[in-house]
């Protein structure tokens, strides 16, 4: 299989036939091996009768049903597992990803790349309830990654299958894919895509989806930094907690000797107290998580490195 065209679909009963009408002309320019996998992300209207409708005669194209609305991550992720192409492409359900970007993506990934991230650089949606939320988040992702993708919330993009098919995703993690393929050794880039107005129902996203990413982004910020030095993150907190411990100890000597203060009459010395066991407790976890991290590595035979080339 070279190609996998993967299709997560929440209540877009509407746009699913335009949609299929123009992915089908758009695969049969080329003929290489191809499937499309919807998968449904627990739809309440008649979105799976019409995806059923629409395959019936096509064996290579298949729908896959999830028990509930999980979100996309979550049905991106069933799309991807059960993908076998060489080349992987999601896309949006609801018609605003131009499937005949798909060629374009597919030819520029090529052998150098890995991700090929889609850039709508000019949006066709609302400014408050679309875009601003968008540019939040994408600010604090190349904040957190440093990778230099303008559109990180673009579904539409190309991947290496089975790099890809490595990752484990959550959360909201589908729109740091492009990172997590950069953190095992991939070469990601971005390239400008079309992007049309929705001409069927609504956006099932809006502002308060911004905190969910925030988290997701603070968990890849901690990851790219401390992922495989747990040490460095908790030991640092430790020392500095005990270095303000200490401080705070020797100031509240000073005023003692001093005559200034007692003990009972300022409360540095309990504050000291906790600050320097709250140090050695995250020296404490730092240890115990490079223990844990060396014995999983050890045990999966994981290594922390990607090679590129070998010559011998």
């Amino acid at each position: 299989m070279e190609l996998s065209i993967v299709v997560p679909v929440y209540n877009e009963e509407e746009s699913l036939i335009n949609l299929y009408s123009e992915l089908c002309v758009t695969l049969q320019r080329r003929d290489l091996a191809s499937e499309v996998i919807f998968v449904d992300d627990g739809s309440s209207d008649q979105s799976v009768k019409v995806i059923q409708e629409l395959i019936s005669e096509k064996p290579a194209h298949h729908l896959i049903e999830l028990k509930r609305n999980y979100g996309q991550t979550a049905a991106m992720a069933a799309g991807f597992e059960s993908s076998k192409g060489r080349v992987v492409i999601p896309l949006d359900a609801d018609g605003q990803n131009d499937p005949a970007d798909i060629w374009k993506l597919y030819d520029f990934l090529g052998a150098d790349f890995d991700c090929v991230s889609g850039w709508r650089k000019t949006r066709k949606d609302k400014t408050f309830s679309r875009k601003l939320p968008s540019a939040i988040a994408n600010r604090l992702i190349l904040w957190a990654t440093g990778i230099q993708i303008h559109d990180s919330g673009c579904t539409i993009k190309a991947y290496n299958g089975e790099l890809l098919r490595s990752i484990h995703l959550y959360g909201e993690m589908h729109r740091l894919i492009p990172f997590y393929i950069h953190l095992a050794g991939g070469m990601v880039t971005e390239l400008e895509v079309n992007h049309r107005p929705r001409d069927f129902g609504s956006s099932k996203y809006g502002i308060s989806r911004t905190f969910r990413v925030i988290q997701d982004v603070l968990v890849a910020k901690v990851q790219a930094d401390f992922a495989r030095r747990p040490m460095h993150l908790f030991g640092n907190i430790g020392l500095i907690s005990i270095a303000l411990g200490t401080f705070a100890a020797v100031t509240s000597l000073v005023l003692k000797i001093s005559g200034a203060r007692d003990f009972i009459e300022t409360p540095l010395l309990q504050i000291a107290s906790l600050l320097v066991v709250m140090g050695f407790q995250f020296a404490l976890t730092g240890l115990l998580a490079e223990i844990v991290i060396r014995k999983v590595n050890l045990g999966a035979a994981d290594r922390p490195y990607v090679i590129k080339k070998s010559k011998r």
